[in-house]
């Protein structure tokens, strides 16, 4: 069983991949088939295993041998791992289905912000309905977590309105993280996270030399990771 959910999440990573670059167009996802994105060629099925395609290829197209995108690779054994850790701490059963769906979603805003610097409100949307449910068939306290949504809310909207560092799009992934802490010290926990993780990325990418100091770096996957920490 633990090799098959690892399996089945690599495959759903792999899928995000292809839904992240082809969001815009819904058709193209769903009856597509998958291209090179340097020279548009099909890429044949024996080529398109998750993990190990990419390992296999040595992250290059086997038609042009242009590099391909690290964040395929990343997503798709990223989200084999979370899926395994999502099972050993929940078992299978509701609320698995929902924790995994959860961080799916979590997993889709943070590498389409990293991508695109942009995300779509309804997947944050959909994180904060998903826990709504959880907490209700778990019978947990609402008011505690309503509040710290709130108060994260106003935190992150104060930076977004005054120092122009953050997007909407933050915003509202911040107030949404709220809801996962269930007074507000925990919402300051979360909060903290958020930074301190945003910190510690963005000093290795300084000093790697894949950002400059004056770089705009993507947020929501740091508020995304603090997320995952409750969750996990």
């Amino acid at each position: 069983m633990i090799y098959l959910i690892f399996i089945i999440g690599a495959i759903m990573g792999s899928c995000m991949g292809a839904f992240i670059s082809r969001r815009d167009n819904i058709k193209s996802f769903l009856f597509g088939r998958s291209e090179c994105e340097s020279c548009g060629k099909r890429i044949k099925f024996y080529n398109n295993i998750p993990i190990f395609s990419y390992i296999f290829l040595k992250g290059r197209c086997q038609d042009c041998n242009e590099k391909i995108d690290f964040s395929i690779f990343l997503i798709e054994i990223f989200t084999g791992i979370i899926s395994l850790i999502i099972y050993k701490k929940y078992g299978l059963g509701l609320n698995f289905s929902l924790r995994i769906l959860q961080a799916y979603l979590l997993i889709l805003i943070a590498f389409t912000d990293i991508r695109f610097k942009y995300i779509y409100s309804l997947d944050a949307y959909l994180v904060f309905f998903l826990e709504l449910i959880y907490k209700y068939i778990n019978t947990l306290e609402i008011r505690g977590p309503i509040i710290a949504s709130l108060f994260l809310l106003a935190i992150y909207y104060l930076i977004y309105k005054f120092s122009g560092a953050m997007g909407i799009g933050d915003v509202i992934l911040g107030a949404v993280s709220g809801f996962f802490a269930s007074d507000l010290f925990q919402a300051f926990i979360i909060l903290r996270n958020s930074f301190i993780v945003a910190a510690v990325f963005s000093l290795i990418f300084v000093a790697s030399g894949y950002k400059k100091r004056k770089d705009q770096i993507a947020f929501c996957p740091y508020i995304a990771i603090a997320i995952m920490e409750v969750i996990l």
